[in-house]
C-alpha cells in the first residue's frame, strides 16, 4: 500500500489446522484480497466487489445456485476477531458451504499495521471442484446490440441490496439481462440512516434491436417496482 492505491492478489494452495489427537488436517483452498486507500462515502464498496468476485468465479465454474448467509463463525485458522462483524457472509451452493467472503477486522489488521480495509474470499477448492462438474448451460453470442443505464436507490441502511437487486431483476423483465452494483454512498450528502445504491443495467433481446420505447418501458417498469417498496429512486 506504500507503492499502489489498489491492491489485488490471490493464492491457491494447501492449509492446515490441528485435528484430532493433535494431527493436522490439510486442504486445499483458494483465497484472494482487495484492498485499496479508501475515499469519503465508498464504505463497504470492498465487501461488494469481493462478493462480485465470488460471483464470477463461481459463474465462470457454471454454478448458477450460489447464494449468502450471514456469517458466524470464526475462520478455520484464525480467531473470531478475523472477520469484520456485519461485513462477512458465508458462500453457499445449495446447502453446501463454498467459503467466506467479507471484510477483515479492524483490529486485525492494526495489529499489522494496516490501516486502509481490506475485503478477503475463502473458498474451499474440493467443494468448487465437485460443484463445477453440475451441468453448464450455454447460450450464444447476441446478435443485438445491448442498451445500458445507470439508477440509483435511496434506502434504509440496514435494507440488503440482495433484495433490491431482486426487486429490479424481477420487475425489469426478459429484456434485463445484467444488474451489478457499482456504488455504494453512504457520507454527508445522504441522510445518516440511509444508503444510496447505484446499479449499472443491461437491456438486450436475442430476437432483435431494442427501441428507446422497450427499454422505457423495462426502465419505468423497474422504477415503478422500487418506489412501491418505498423507495426514493433516482436516475
Amino acid at each position: 500500500m506504500k507503492h499502489q492505491k489498489n491492491i489485488r492478489l490471490f493464492e491457491i494452495g494447501n492449509v492446515f489446522a490441528s485435528g484430532e489427537k493433535g494431527k493436522p488436517n490439510e486442504w486445499r483452498m483458494i483465497t484472494a484480497i482487495c484492498a485499496e486507500k479508501t475515499s469519503t462515502g465508498k464504505e463497504g464498496k470492498l465487501f461488494y466487489e469481493a462478493k462480485g468476485i465470488a460471483d464470477t468465479l463461481c459463474e465462470k465454474m457454471g454454478i448458477n445456485d450460489v447464494w449468502y448467509s450471514d456469517f458466524q463463525k470464526a475462520s478455520v485458522y484464525t480467531d473470531g476477531r478475523f472477520w469484520h462483524q456485519g461485513r462477512a457472509a458465508e458462500i453457499k451452493i445449495g446447502d453446501r458451504t463454498l467459503g467466506v467472503v467479507g471484510e477483515i477486522d479492524p483490529v486485525l489488521l492494526h495489529a499489522y499495521d494496516i490501516s486502509e480495509r481490506v475485503a478477503a474470499i475463502e473458498i474451499d477448492h474440493e467443494t468448487l471442484v465437485a460443484c463445477a462438474q453440475e451441468k453448464k448451460e450455454y447460450r450464444p453470442i447476441p446478435k443485438f446490440p445491448a442498451v445500458e443505464r445507470d439508477i440509483a436507490v435511496v434506502v434504509p441502511a440496514e435494507t440488503k441490496i440482495d433484495s433490491v437487486q431482486y426487486t429490479i431483476e424481477a420487475a425489469g423483465g426478459e429484456l434485463l439481462v445484467s444488474s451489478d452494483v457499482f456504488d455504494i454512498y453512504e457520507g454527508e450528502h445522504i441522510d445518516a440512516a440511509q444508503k444510496s445504491l447505484a446499479f449499472h443495467l443491461i437491456f438486450q433481446s436475442p430476437a432483435r434491436t431494442l427501441t428507446d420505447e422497450d427499454v422505457d418501458e423495462a426502465f419505468v417498469a423497474i422504477v415503478s417496482a422500487l418506489r412501491r417498496e418505498g423507495w426514493d429512486v433516482r436516475s
